[in-house]
This record gives C-alpha cells, sequence and structure tokens, in this order.
C-alpha cells in the first residue's frame, strides 16, 4: 500500500494558516533549552523546550514539526506534539511552553523546528548554540516568577518544563531547591519517581533557619532527617542558605552524593575517546542491538531452485531470444520473448525470495528496566520490525510517557513521531524489510519488588541474599552484582532466590568492550549462520551495561565507580509481555498485526542493607 504519512505532512505544511512572511514574523520562538543544562546525553531521549508567543490579532494552528538533520538532509522521522493532522493551536496574544524529546546517539546533531513550508517558518533550534554532550546534569530548579534568584555555580533550569513523565528524566542527576517547586499533579509523580529511581534532592534554606516544606503528591519528601533514602535515591537537608551556594559548595557537599561516580583521572594518563585496548570501540549501544537483532530474520533461501532459475532465465536470454530471432525473423517475436522472460522470471524470483524468510512478521528488542513503585517498569528499548507487507505501521507500548525514534542518523524516514501523552510512532516500512526503533516509557505492568536479606559491604562485598516479588517469569541468564568498580557474580539459592557466588572482575574488564564488534555485519559479507539467538542476545549484554550506568566513552569505562551506600543488580531475562510494542496498521488501528516477538530485557536495581 502507498504510504500516506507523506501526503499528510504535506498537505498540513500546504493548508496551514502562517503561509506569508509577515504572519510567521508574528510568532516568536524564545527561551529554547536543551537537555536539564544545555548539554544533551547520549544513548538517550533528551528534553528540548521552549516557548511560542502568538503576537498577532488571529489565531494560529501550527504544524509544528522537528526535524533532525545531519547538515545536509533530514534523517530519522519528524516529530510532532501531536498527530499529523493536529496542528498546535495559539489564541491571538498568547503564549504555549513546548517540550519535545530527540533521541541523541553517540553525537549531538541539527534540529530544525518548522511551521509551514516557507523558509521564514523554519528555525534551527542549534544555530546559536552549541549542543554538546555530556553527563546527566545537576541544576538549580527555579521558579520563574519569583522575585528574586538565589544561587549560583550550577546550571538553572524551568521548573516548569520538568518532564511529565520519569522517561524523560536520563539527563538528570540531581536538583538543588529552597522552595516548593510549583508543578502539576502529573509533573509530581514524574520528580518522585525520578528519586525513587536514583535522582538526588538538595534542600537549602530560602533565608536562614528555615527549609522548605513540601505539598500535594511531593508531602512523602518531608522528614526531620538531614539524609532520606528514598528508593534508590536521595534527599539531602544542607542547613545553609541558598544565597551561599557557589560552585565549591555544590562539589564539597553535593556532587560527591550521586549514585554514579567517577574515579580521580590518572595523572599524565591519556585515553583516545573510543579506544579501548587498542581497539576502536564504538559505543553507540543502538548500533550494537541493531546489528544483532536483524540477524534473527534470517532468510532461509531454496538456493538451489534459485540457481535453476537463474541458468533457465540466462538460456531464454541468450541463446533462447537468439534462436527464436534467427527462425522467424521477426523483431517483435524476439522483444516480445525477451519481455516475458524478464516479467515472469521476476515474478517467480521475488516469490522464491520473499518465501526465504518465512512469510512472517518479526520483531526483536533488547531493553534496559528498571522497576518502579506499584508493579511498574521504566524502560528504554532498542528493536528491530521485520514486515511481510509494506504499509504505515503504528507502533505504540501500553504505558505513559513513550519516546520514539527510528535510532539511527542515516536516511529520512517517511512517518511521524507523536510526542507524550499520546507517544506512538507510524512508520511507513516497504514489504520485506525492517525498521529500527528507539523506544522509552514507563510499561504498567511487569515490575517486581526486590527484598533485601542479608547484605554484608565493607571494603568487598561480603554477602547478599535477595528474592524477587513477584518471581520473574523467566528464570535470568545472567546476574550480576555491582559493587563500587567491581563485578560479583550471583546464583539461585535454595529458597528460590538468589545468593552471591563471588568475584567476577573489575566493571572495566566485565563489560568487554573490545569483543562488541563481533556478531556484527562480517564487515559487509553477510552474517554468521552458524550464531543462535540466544548467543546474539547474551553477545549484546556488554553494551546494555554500559548504557545502563551512563558509561559512554572508554574513559568512562576506567574511571566508572558506584556510590559506597548500594549494590546495583543486573539480571538479564527473557522480556515480559509488558514491554513489547503494540503493532497495527495505522488505517486499522483496532487490529493487532500478527508478529513473532522475542527479546531480552536488562533489569537493574539497588539495594541496601536491610533496616
Amino acid at each position: 500500500m502507498k504510504s500516506r504519512i507523506g501526503l499528510v505532512i504535506w498537505m498540513i505544511a500546504c493548508l496551514s494558516p502562517l503561509g506569508s512572511v509577515n504572519a510567521a514574523e508574528l510568532l516568536r520562538i524564545e527561551g529554547v533549552a536543551w537537555g536539564f543544562d544545555g548539554k544533551v546525553v547520549p544513548n538517550a531521549f533528551n528534553p528540548v523546550s521552549f516557548s511560542l508567543h502568538n503576537d498577532s490579532n488571529d489565531p494560529m494552528n501550527l504544524p509544528l514539526v522537528l526535524e533532525r538533520s545531519n547538515g545536509v538532509q533530514p534523517v530519522d522521522a519528524p516529530i510532532g506534539v501531536a498527530g499529523p493532522l493536529d496542528p498546535v493551536y495559539l489564541a491571538p496574544g498568547s503564549s504555549r511552553r513546548v517540550q519535545m524529546f530527540v533521541y541523541v546517539q553517540s553525537h549531538a546533531s541539527d534540529f530544525i523546528l518548522s511551521w509551514g513550508r516557507d523558509p521564514s517558518q523554519r528555525l534551527d533550534l542549534t544555530a546559536n548554540q552549541q549542543v554538546t554532550v555530556g553527563s546527566p546534569a545537576t541544576v538549580i530548579l527555579y521558579d520563574t516568577e519569583a522575585v528574586t534568584s538565589r544561587g549560583s555555580g550550577l546550571p538553572r533550569f524551568d521548573e516548569s518544563y520538568f518532564p511529565v513523565s520519569v522517561s524523560g528524566t536520563a539527563g538528570l542527576a540531581a536538583v538543588v531547591l529552597d522552595h516548593d517547586p510549583r508543578l502539576q499533579t502529573i509533573q509530581q509523580q514524574a520528580f518522585l519517581d525520578w528519586i525513587r529511581a536514583g535522582g538526588v534532592v538538595h534542600l537549602m534554606e530560602p533565608s536562614e533557619g528555615e527549609l522548605p516544606e513540601f505539598s500535594g503528591e511531593l508531602a512523602v519528601l518531608n522528614s526531620p532527617i538531614d539524609e532520606q533514602r528514598f528508593g534508590a535515591g536521595l534527599v539531602v537537608r544542607h542547613h545553609v542558605p541558598m544565597s551561599d551556594l557557589d560552585r565549591s559548595v555544590a562539589e564539597l557537599t553535593m556532587l560527591p552524593r550521586q549514585p554514579l561516580q567517577m574515579k580521580p583521572a590518572p595523572e599524565n594518563e591519556q585515553t583516545p575517546e573510543n579506544m579501548y585496548g587498542g581497539n576502536w570501540v564504538d559505543w553507540d549501544v543502538g548500533n550494537h542491538v541493531y546489528t544483532r537483532v536483524k540477524q534473527m530474520t534470517r532468510p532461509d533461501h531454496n538456493w538451489p531452485l534459485i540457481y535453476l532459475m537463474s541458468l533457465v532465465y540466462l538460456l531464454l536470454i541468450f541463446p533462447g531470444c537468439w534462436l527464436i530471432g534467427r527462425r522467424k525473423a521477426d523483431y517483435r517475436m524476439t522483444y516480445g520473448a525477451m519481455l516475458g522472460a524478464v516479467v515472469l522470471f521476476s515474478m517467480g524470483f521475488k516469490q522464491v525470495g520473499q518465501r526465504g524468510y518465512g512469510e512472517q512478521t518479526a520483531m526483536h528488542a533488547m531493553t534496559i528496566a528498571q522497576p518502579l513503585e506499584g508493579g511498574r517498569l521504566m524502560f528504554r528499548q532498542w528493536a528491530n520490525l521485520f514486515v511481510t507487507n509494506g504499509d504505515d505501521y503504528r507502533i505504540h507500548h501500553a504505558g505513559n510517557g513513550l519516546l520514539y525514534s527510528s535510532g539511527q542518523s542515516n536516511e529520512a524516514v517517511r512517518g511521524w513521531i507523536v510526542s507524550p501523552p499520546a507517544g506512538q510512532f507510524i512508520a511507513d516500512v516497504p514489504p520485506f524489510s525492517s525498521r529500527t526503533i528507539a523506544a522509552a516509557g514507563v510499561a504498567e505492568t511487569g515490575g517486581f519488588t526486590p527484598v533485601v536479606e542479608e547484605l554484608t559491604m565493607q571494603q568487598n562485598l561480603e554477602s547478599l541474599r535477595l528474592r524477587i516479588d513477584p518471581p520473574l517469569a523467566q528464570p535470568p541468564a545472567t546476574i550480576k552484582a555491582l559493587y563500587r568498580d567491581q563485578f560479583y557474580d550471583l546464583q539461585p539459592s535454595s529458597d528460590g532466590g538468589y545468593e552471591l557466588k563471588g568475584p567476577a572482575g573489575t566493571f572495566e574488564a566485565g563489560l568487554q568492550a573490545d569483543r562488541w564488534h563481533e556478531y556484527g555485519y562480517n564487515y559487509g559479507f553477510g552474517y554468521d549462520d552458524d550464531v543462535s539467538e540466544d548467543q546474539l542476545f547474551l553477545s549484546g549484554l556488554g553494551p546494555l551495561l554500559a548504557t545502563s550506568v551512563g558509561v559512554h566513552d572508554a574513559e568512562g569505562q576506567k574511571r566508572f565507580r558506584l556510590a559506597d551506600d548500594r549494590v546495583r543488580v543486573f539480571m538479564y531475562a527473557g522480556m515480559p509481555d509488558s514491554l513489547y510494542a503494540h503493532l497495527e496498521y495505522a488505517a486499522a488501528p483496532d487490529a493487532e498485526v500478527p508478529a513473532k516477538r522475542d527479546g531480552r530485557v536488562l533489569y537493574m536495581f539497588d539495594v541496601f542493607p536491610p533496616e
């Protein structure tokens, strides 16, 4: 079926009420903010926030589109605030705050915001600021309506732009507050989820002698304790006025409390950015996952039949057509026979080639997931969709805060990405081809609660016993614990839980980054047919481990260290149903497309000594 997505985008652009330069000049776009501190985090979805102002006396219906560019042409799929037929409405003289999320690989790209076809209706969001890749940010969360701004030494982030889901907070490590933030209820829930997942809140005095008190959903954070653990995160109360905050105070009292740490850099040692052990390493987790999951849809062609058909075809063309010309002496017969052979064998090769794929739509995925309160799972996922019927497909998960991308920067994708809350990916996929997918969100089911029965941490991890409630549907293939910068193996215990088995080497060695290139594309010479799906899934564990702790280069691999107060547990297992994407035809969204599904998930969670 011919794609309708490109036609729809063209139509809404043509019908835009801002079809003139004068009208376009009456739309102001201000306050463009990348990430939380002007930087973006690789292998993750990052927010870009800005405000729209209608300075005209007429309403505006803006077909707002955010496109990624490689500097020459658009790549990935365009991102919209809503569906392609739902423009952004601005009343006369009004303004609106907008936040969209873009997927960043190992480097930043150019991003163009457009609201029509005229060149004046386009804005390069990266033209006036250098968007660089960095680590998760520590920021001062501030109220734009506050009378005075207090504190310095750290980047500032407008609290009204705090994401509506924890899935959009991959680039945020810690916040500093001296007041009860004015957040909507959905933002308050996202704020709590972010803390439970490992975020750190530093409370400071707005004036000497008093600390802020939270209200609404955030009231659960109120406590007389100076350092309160909340899930995997912390709320730290500093009895210091916000006006005294500067960079030195932040470095001494705030940054050391973050769960993910970096060991001091050795003096006079320089590590090339993408080198490890003398080998070049690609730190883009998507590339490693995609090269593996694409191999799981392997053609099993009937090569003897294809060879026989090829031989017969060549013989028909020559000397077959030549002999027909010699005997009939009529060029129409010759060309007719040649054209008939071409058409007939084209159809034959197409039919035989299609049957090599088993004529089955399939989706394979690798996922990082962290359990949240209420049996939910926060996830980041990289997948490949292979289809046998070409059409516009609607791809979405059951959950909230859903973010999507094609996860690649090589080509434009005919489709449309809808931002939350109705997050989904509509993509035109030709027959017998693939579409890569990067996704993030919160699944409503599939989670669990880790119950720690014994944990002893000294210079090394001395003991650990835990159980999962409810137990995983599929037993993990690999179970590891990380304490400081050392891996430890865990094993099933006799009571159905898991217990410490023994040391498993350093974090740096455990990633095995020098082996990530294995099971790739064999440098363009095809796949390794002797490699099983289980081997391909298992070989992707290293890139997932690195991404789960925010390691994106060789320096991070050498210097990474987990905070001393916790142990992080990793379980690599079969994916639950709640993490698989739903697949439907865009024209028939109520009918699920049958597909083979297989995937692995790296569960990660922090544990602490039982109280």
